[in-house]
């Protein structure tokens, strides 16, 4: 129980013979994990799309493919992650992957090489799983010829004015924008891809010197575009607690963007005792996460979040920052060509905020039946004998209900 409030949950209920080895794991996995649609936009080029095409598929129903990624360090492999969800051995299962591969290893968690995996065909790799055996296959294919319809990312180099990203060693002198913090460094690489478009991040030279500004507060810039260009895709946040309305200029037309606070959370938590309703945000795309924060006195145990927003500027010649010193461009990537799939599904959770917990019972009616345990932080009646001197547990009914209350974190 997170809190008193609003929660939705979902059942399925699924009949079958024997124990749950009998689809129970595919039925559920089904259930969880709803398909997600993408709209393809028409292109000029003619193609036509298979009516089957698959990734990956598993003959044995018992396991699972617990995640597919690129490897971290090569970028003509495939990581997938299989798991024995059952406690039943799964013998000579095949994995058939959508185009033929040239090696197959077994690796760890990191991707560091385990052993060959020696027991490949084609497109078709055997595995056997032990009862909720863990394996991660990273699998290696043939550099691919370039797809004429893939997208060209160019990062750009912008004109930097203020200095953003820190180390231990400067954190004590540099404060960004008014905003009371700057941005470890060490938390981003200098080349990052954020929903597959790839930006710079500047982290100074091969000599190891660090650049004296690392960002763009945006003063009513400008930079040449050429025409060249159809997309720009930009890293960027307001250092405030509030959002901040920018308003961009392409050639001779103004776009608005609403620019997120890099600090205020990007989703809230409905809490019953602080009238607090929940809260997801739908339309601002998430770019990367800081999971703490630099300050002259030491770490800041404080998120921030950089957003990523786009600007069509197909055959345009100009573009024009904002003017308002609180708006921060960390990066920027030009793209030729248009993107032509989009999400048609919501990949997270919507709530409707316009409710209120007037069908929430009582206090009194949830700790009626409670042992006489006082409601009082700080002051528990049974602590001594439930919490055998090391304080309440967490997920402890009465505890959550306090922390509801009084938004203590103990």
């Amino acid at each position: 129980m997170q809190d008193l409030g609003r929660n939705c949950f979902s059942f399925g209920i699924y009949g079958h013979k024997g124990d749950i080895e009998n689809g129970t794991n595919k039925e559920s996995m089904n259930f969880a994990r709803k398909l997600i649609t993408c709209e393809v936009k028409k292109s000029e080029s003619k193609g036509e799309f298979s009516q089957i095409a698959s990734l990956l598929k598993i003959t044995h129903d018992n396991i699972v493919i617990r995640a597919v990624k690129m490897s971290e360090d090569d970028e003509n492999a495939l990581i997938v992650r299989l798991n024995n969800a059952t406690a039943i051995e799964q013998k000579n299962a095949a994995l058939s992957v959508y185009r033929e591969f040239e090696k197959v290893d077994e690796v760890n968690t990191s991707e560091e090489f385990i052993r060959n995996h020696a027991e490949v065909n084609g497109k078709v790799i055997r595995v056997t799983l032990k009862p909720f055996e863990t394996m991660t296959l990273k699998i290696k294919f043939a550099k691919s010829e370039e797809c004429e319809n893939n997208n060209t990312y160019s990062p750009m180099r912008l004109n930097y004015n203020v200095k953003a990203f820190t180390n231990y060693d400067n954190m004590k002198h540099i404060i960004l924008q008014g905003g009371g913090y700057s941005l470890p460094i060490d938390l981003i690489d200098r080349n990052i891809k954020v929903n597959g478009i790839e930006f710079y991040i500047p982290h100074g030279n091969r000599k190891n010197k660090k650049p004296k500004y690392d960002a763009v507060a945006c003063r009513g810039q400008s930079i040449n575009l050429d025409g060249k260009y159809n997309q720009i895709y930009i890293l960027a946040g307001a250092v405030s607690e509030e959002d901040i309305v920018g308003t961009f200029k392409i050639d001779r037309k103004d776009y608005s963007i609403n620019f997120k606070s890099m600090t205020a959370p990007y989703s809230k938590w409905d809490m019953y005792g602080l009238e607090q309703t929940a809260h997801t945000d739908d339309e601002t795309a998430f770019g990367y996460e800081f999971t703490h924060l630099h300050h002259p006195e030491g770490n800041l145990v404080k998120k921030a979040r950089m957003y990523l927003y786009s600007l069509n500027v197909k055959n345009k010649k100009r573009l024009r920052f904002p003017n308002n010193n609180k708006l921060v461009i960390f990066a920027m990537t030009a793209a030729e060509k248009e993107e032509f799939t989009n999400l048609a599904d919501n990949v997270i959770d919507i709530v409707d905020d316009n409710y209120d917990f007037g069908k929430i019972p009582p206090i009194d009616k949830i700790t009626d039946k409670t042992d006489a345990i006082t409601i009082r932080a700080g002051k528990i009646q049974d602590q001594y004998n439930g919490g055998k001197g090391k304080g309440f547990l967490r997920d402890n009914l009465i505890t959550n209900i306090i922390r509801s209350y009084t938004k203590s974190e103990w």
